[in-house]
């Protein structure tokens, strides 16, 4: 079934929080992905068997494209539940995925065909399951946003989910259903595929998050009524040692090898800097996007990006931290992160471990940060994509309307609430939008108030976005069912200058990138200020467009 694109623009007020496990130990999840999966591409990482390279463009092929027959299905079943979980070492009422938290690591090849079962245990809410980045090329129907392409799953019920890995890389799947990834109900996912730079064994996911002891919905409401909501901790791969209580997460090497790590944020409301002292990073891929590989000593997660880093294990062994930092206020905030760069306020840790001999040292890190970095929550500016792909400029004339601007500000009274161009979304559980299409009922759907529908109807076509941000806090967006190119932003050095405007001035336009832009799915819109980007309508279905700060996007 073919239909036209939508764009379902949102920064609409709701309600999110974290959650996690007792204690925890990052393992190796696949080692050399040998064996993990149908291709083992150890001697050469750039390379997939034969099927594709890390330069191959997934927009338009992927393994078994044209021969789907061959494909390799892999079926994976999972239960969203009531549970009871101590993160920090403080136990509370949680809702997970298969008892655990995160919930299990879903891992998959390039190409694979996924199908995922999801049932839904609770007693008494409904669910759903969007797999955040996977641009469901051609089925719409399985991205799991409530309200826009599906009703919620019924208490005690099942909805299975089947769709193709198109893209490799690192990602998450999250409940969509109001706020319950923010109490829970989140894992990861690898779709393993050849990549930019070499390395000798793969670390796994690594999620960081905010964490709350209230169930989200309370801080959702205190939300609404005062500022943005502040952790009672914080969380890396699912545990923090916090007040004496809990433990860091672990991770083990050995001397002399090249390791990848894949870095998600998967938090409510907090935008983090990564780092791991004495070992600098070498970035090679941004959410679903290899890049240009490029070092850095401290890298900006956006809520809901993620990046693939390796490193080099060529340091003294012993213990070392890793370091997740809240650059500034605008960033969010939890009891765990405030003070100066690598202060003892700033207790967003986790710990490598060397193995020496056969055993690894139980004595915390006493090692020091990898220099500095600029107190902004903003994106990184090295990033440039290794599969370039130019944008006609000349499809890009500004009108200034509804038709290619999207506002977004903020009414404080009488509670807190976002708008793109003064609508805010509120979709109708029981008539899931997509469903206005297949009947051919678009304009009813348009009428209907909160919907803050946007018609795409020119297929295979450049549209073009100025988003302007009316207020000083940034705000992560992220587009499904699409990467989309970023054609320029204003410049993030600091946040709480003086609102810029893009006019389309010639001034302006020359600030734009229209030859290799980098393309992924989320970007941070800088506070008093814009962001520029553009993607074609490839890929038809009702698309949702929101901001990842979940206390304010409630779907």
């Amino acid at each position: 079934m073919l239909v036209p694109n939508f764009l379902l623009g949102t920064l609409a007020f709701g309600f999110t929080a974290a959650s996690a496990l007792p204690e925890a130990k990052l393992t190796a999840l696949h080692g050399r992905q040998s064996g993990a999966g149908g291709c083992d591409n150890s001697q050469d990482r750039t390379q997939w068997c034969g099927k594709g390279t890390v330069k191959t463009d997934g927009e338009v092929t992927w393994p078994n494209k044209d021969t789907p027959a061959a494909a390799v299905t892999k079926t994976f079943n999972i239960e969203v539940a009531e549970a009871t979980l101590a993160p920090d070492g403080i136990q509370k009422p949680m809702l997970v995925i298969n008892g655990t938290y995160p919930g299990p690591t879903i891992i998959a090849d390039w190409g694979d065909v996924l199908i995922i079962n999801v049932k839904n245990s609770m007693k008494d809410n409904g669910t759903s399951m969007h797999w955040h980045g996977i641009n469901q090329a051609n089925t719409t129907t399985e991205d799991g946003v409530n309200g826009v392409t599906e009703c919620p799953i019924p208490p005690l019920a099942t909805r299975q989910y089947k769709f193709i890995a198109t893209q490799f890389g690192t990602t998450w799947y999250h409940s969509h259903y109001s706020g319950q990834y923010g109490d829970g109900v989140l894992g990861t996912m690898i779709i393993n595929g050849p990549a930019a730079e070499q390395y000798a064994e793969d670390l796994g996911t690594f999620p960081i998050t905010d964490y709350f002891h209230k169930p989200i919905y309370q801080v959702g409401v205190a939300s609404e009524h005062g500022g943005p909501p502040k952790g009672e901790a914080a969380l890396i791969n699912g545990t923090m040692l916090a007040n004496g209580l809990g433990a860091y997460a672990n991770v083990t090497v050995t001397a002399k090898k090249t390791y990848r790590l894949r870095i998600i944020n998967t938090s409510v409301d907090n935008g983090w800097k990564f780092s791991l002292d004495g070992h600098p990073f070498t970035v090679i891929q941004a959410d679903f996007v290899p890049v240009k590989p490029f070092k850095t000593n401290w890298i900006f997660v956006g809520i809901g990006q993620r990046y693939d880093v390796v490193f080099t294990t060529d340091q003294t062994p012993g213990n070392y931290w890793f370091r997740a930092e809240i650059p500034t206020g605008l960033c969010g905030s939890n009891t765990l992160s405030t003070g100066a760069i690598g202060s003892n306020t700033q207790l967003t840790r986790a710990v490598l471990k060397y193995v020496q001999g056969t055993t690894t040292s139980s004595s915390l890190p006493t090692s020091t940060p990898l220099g500095t970095y600029l107190k902004t929550c903003a994106d990184e500016t090295a990033l440039s994509p290794l599969v370039e792909k130019t944008v006609p400029s000349e499809g890009f004339v500004f009108t200034k309307d509804r038709t290619d601007q999207m506002n977004v500000s903020n009414v404080a009274q009488p509670v807190n609430q976002w708008f793109i161009n003064t609508e805010k979304i509120q979709v109708d559980w029981t008539v899931p939008s997509l469903k206005y299409v297949v009947d051919n009922k678009v304009a009813t759907l348009q009428k209907i108030t909160g919907n803050a529908v946007y018609v795409l109807d020119k297929p295979n076509h450049f549209y073009y976005w100025v988003i302007q941000n009316q207020g000083a806090v940034p705000h992560p967006i992220h587009l499904h069912g699409h990467d989309f190119y970023i054609l320029g932003a204003t410049n993030t050095t600091e946040t709480t200058n003086p609102m810029t405007i893009f006019t389309g001035s010639t001034d302006d336009m020359k600030k734009l990138n229209f030859v290799s832009p980098m393309r992924r799915d989320v970007a941070t819109l800088p506070g008093n200020g814009w962001l520029v980007i553009a993607f074609e309508t490839n890929n038809p279905g009702m698309w949702l467009m929101h901001c990842h700060v979940s206390v304010l996007a409630f779907v």
